[in-house]
C-alpha cells in the first residue's frame, strides 16, 4: 500500500497555519498568537504525549479493525514521514 501521490501534493499545498493568530469563535480551543508560540507548543512535552497517545489509538485501531492495512502501517508511516 503505498500513499498517492495526488494525495501527498494536496498535503502540500494546504497552508496549514493560515490561522495563527487569528481570533477563534470556539471556547473550546487554546490558540497560539504568533509563530514563536507555536513553536513552543509542538516542542512542549504535553503535546508528544497528545501525538503518542493519537498514535497509539490508531494503531489500536487498525489492528482490531483492519488487520491487513496494519500489516502495511509501518511502511506507511515511513513513507508519510519523508
Amino acid at each position: 500500500m503505498n500513499i498517492s501521490r495526488l494525495a501527498v501534493e494536496r498535503l502540500l499545498k494546504i497552508n496549514w497555519f493560515i490561522n495563527i493568530g487569528k481570533k477563534t469563535v470556539s471556547q473550546s480551543v487554546r490558540q497560539v498568537t504568533n509563530n514563536s508560540d507555536f513553536v513552543t507548543e509542538i516542542t512542549n512535552i504535553d503535546w508528544e504525549n497528545t501525538t503518542l497517545e493519537a498514535s497509539n489509538e490508531i494503531t489500536g485501531h487498525l489492528t482490531k479493525k483492519h488487520t491487513k492495512d496494519y500489516q502495511e502501517w509501518n511502511v506507511i508511516v515511513r513513507e508519510a514521514k519523508k
